[in-house]
């Protein structure tokens, strides 16, 4: 099927047997600091969609998805179904969760036989319900994004130029809104009064009123947008210009663009935190990082061949907040920390000079300090590369008495430093 979007063609990556039984074996450890674990996942993966414990990724060459644990698969993959089967060519994935609800439904836009696919998932074991069901809605569907309460799903179809509102109790389509040409990703505020859709033909976001059904507003940003992601705040829209390899940045309040981004080539995917917003740069295989407060690009991160989409996962069961990005021709996932990495510091410690030494490995991008408290007492030492691109060493020079020592590490989008390895020293 020929694409409408402006994309160099994806490579298709042949896997033998399904994700599942070959995801252990091909985990691979990314030398990139903050992708602590690459997998794989499917043939030419696109979509991504997290909630809680449950990811879903779209393989859109092998008319598939795979079910994941978003519990670091390198720690904690528990036993998975194989890859589901959907219709032909999924595109987009979104996940409709209600609060208290044992079960989420992942919505999967089948942009080459205009259906979607319903997937019912147990939340916590990330594993199917019950059987998928198949629902024709025509054209050509592609991004899709789900209301807060779980009631109302939006799609973009391509064909007709149009953005369909799907209700998700019917099962029905109760609505086809003309939006611009050649729609694709959408978003959803936090509070469902608006849907954003950009339209890739015609460099702009249409604003769509969910109670009115109609488009309030019209804003033109850069060439061939390909997706769009609104921060938790409901503030801030981003959204990927993959023909001007650039973000523009949406002040939700007046409809109107507030920076430009210059990013990698080829940007599409993007989601968004309240610190920063993650752009898988699709021609460069980057993740760039644009920072909420400056709204600059503050770190440039190695993902992989063709990074499409991306998703962030916050998880309270073990308190881990990653990005994941699909890599589409390398047909895999990477797993990218929105934190330093907690790595082991070698500590050493002289009673004569009375001063502590942690020595830790050199991390890209990473300030690095060294704190000591006692009491109401802090004194911060100083860090510095003892070797090129192999060994941090941060000294602290400390007076007599009982002090807690630890090196703290922070990324330029991280919010707070976090310590690593607090140890005691008396002197």
């Amino acid at each position: 099927m020929k694409r409408s979007f402006l994309m160099v063609p994806l490579l298709v990556v042949a896997m033998s047997g399904s994700w599942l039984s070959t995801a252990r074996a091909s985990m691979s450890v990314n030398p990139n600091a903050y992708v602590p674990v690459t997998f794989a996942i499917g043939s030419a993966p696109k979509g991504v969609a997290i909630s809680g414990m449950v990811g879903v990724a779209t393989n859109s060459a092998d008319g598939t998805v795979a079910l994941f644990n978003t519990c670091r698969p390198k720690y904690c993959l528990p036993g998975q179904p194989a890859a589901v089967t959907v219709g032909n060519q999924p595109s987009d994935v979104a996940i409709s969760a209600v609060s208290g609800q044992p079960t989420v439904a992942a919505y999967v836009t089948n942009a080459g036989d205009g259906t979607i696919t319903i997937i019912p998932i147990e939340a916590w074991t990330a594993t199917m319900s019950s059987s998928p069901e198949t629902v024709t809605v025509g054209g050509e569907p592609t991004g899709i994004a789900a209301s807060a309460d779980g009631r109302w799903v939006y799609i973009s179809d391509n064909a007709s130029s149009s953005l369909l509102v799907f209700n998700t109790e019917s099962k029905t389509v109760e609505a086809r809104i003309p939006v611009g040409s050649k729609p694709w990703g959408v978003a959803v505020s936090p509070d469902g009064s608006r849907a954003y859709v950009v339209n890739n033909g015609a460099g702009s976001v249409s604003v769509v009123n969910t109670a009115t059904r109609s488009v309030s507003a019209t804003i033109n940003i850069g060439s061939a947008p390909g997706d769009i992601a609104i921060d938790p705040a409901g503030t801030t829209l981003y959204a990927t210009n993959n023909g001007s390899n650039s973000v523009s940045i949406i002040d939700i309040s007046s409809n109107s663009v507030v920076k430009t981004v210059a990013v990698g080539n080829q940007p599409w995917g993007v989601t968004a935190t309240s610190a920063a917003a993650y752009v898988a740069d699709y021609g460069s295989g980057t993740i760039s990082v644009i920072s909420a407060s400056t709204r600059t690009v503050v770190g440039t991160i190695s993902s992989g061949g063709n990074p499409f989409g991306v998703a962030v996962s916050t998880n309270p069961t073990i308190s881990t907040r990653d990005v994941f990005a699909s890599n589409s021709r390398l047909g895999s996932l990477s797993i990218i920390a929105q934190t330093a990495l907690t790595v082991d510091v070698n500590w050493a410690s002289s009673k004569r000079s009375k001063s502590v030494t942690g020595a830790v490995s050199f991390m890209p991008a990473v300030a690095y300090t060294i704190v000591a408290t006692k009491g109401s007492t802090t004194k911060t030492g100083t860090c510095s590369v003892t070797s090129p691109r192999a060994t941090v060493t941060c000294t602290a020079k400390l007076t007599s008495g009982s002090w807690n020592v630890s090196v703290k590490t922070r990324l330029p989008w991280q919010p707070t430093a976090q310590g690593q390895q607090n140890k005691r020293f008396s002197f």
